[in-house]
């Protein structure tokens, strides 16, 4: 009688080892099945027609030789940068919310190029509407630029476009 406790001993332990097991293999592919819906809705809206067309007309202009940001505005139209600059702050929001894996994130979208582009538009913005205007997409830039720093060896700084003035309140 006693072995036959120790064997269902020994089965219930084995049983609850397996069902263990089997839980974590199904929590890691939640978690993949859950990074590749993310990679696919960010690539959804990030990559839009609408997004896309707007973002090469931002990236189009020539800031260097006119840094002033009215030129965006003639180039592109108002609803084009707010666009684009919403976009990348709701992405902000969700990595400061920890909502998102931020390491999946920082592989597939790059905040910086949009972020140099605009970032005087958006501080110009900010002085008409408040310093709190598209402070996701800002902290989704620094958060990139400081994890390529880290990364590659590059100044975080230089790749927010920081080596002047311009919309970053950490600059100021």
């Amino acid at each position: 009688m006693v072995d036959l406790l120790v064997g269902l001993e020994a089965l219930a332990s084995i049983s609850f080892v397996v069902g263990a097991v089997v839980a974590v293999i199904e929590l890691r592919r939640i978690s993949r099945d859950r990074k590749a819906e993310t990679i696919l809705r960010l690539a959804g809206v990030l990559d839009s027609l609408e997004s896309e067309q707007a973002y090469e007309k931002i990236l189009g202009v020539d800031m260097t030789h006119s840094p002033e940001p009215e030129l965006l505005e003639q180039k592109v139209s108002r609803a084009q940068l707010i666009f684009v600059s919403t976009q990348y702050d709701y992405v902000g929001y969700l990595l400061k919310k920890n909502l998102i894996d931020r390491d999946l994130v920082l592989e597939v979208v790059s905040p910086g190029p949009a972020w140099r582009a605009l970032r005087k538009w958006i501080a110009q913005y900010r002085e008409h509407f408040g310093s709190d205007a598209f402070e996701n997409f800002e902290a989704f830039a620094r958060i990139a630029a400081e994890h390529n720093a880290k990364v590659f060896g590059d100044n975080p700084d230089e790749l927010m476009g920081l080596t002047g003035s311009g919309a970053s309140r950490k600059s100021k």
